[in-house]
């Protein structure tokens, strides 16, 4: 079996039980947030354009910042995901909210 976070192999972000829970017709998203970051966050940076999609025709707020203090907007940005970034503007994310990094900055 391969670790799923060998250099061999892609990073596995969400677990199979988790890709359940958020394939559900109404996601249970309180099971499926990792301790670390929301699904939306995870979807966002991971690009995948079909969960995320999902996610947000159930009210998901699509500028919630996560643990980090980043909304998904800019997990995608850090994550270079071009098609995930056009997506959340669409959606109205707000790419203006400050994190708490570029807050300490100032």
């Amino acid at each position: 079996m391969e670790d799923s976070k060998s250099p061999k192999g892609r990073q596995k972000l969400f677990s199979n039980e988790e890709k359940i829970l958020l394939n559900k017709r109404v996601p249970d998203l309180e099971t499926a947030t990792s301790s670390k970051w929301l699904p939306l966050h995870t979807l966002a940076a991971s690009g995948d354009l079909y969960l995320l999609n999902s996610l947000l025709k159930h009210n998901v707020d699509i500028n919630a910042l996560d643990k980090d203090g980043l909304p998904a907007i800019h997990k995608a940005i850090l994550s270079k995901k071009a098609a995930i970034i056009n997506y959340l503007l669409r959606n109205s994310a707000n790419p203006f909210i400050q994190d708490k990094v570029s807050t300490n900055l100032f």
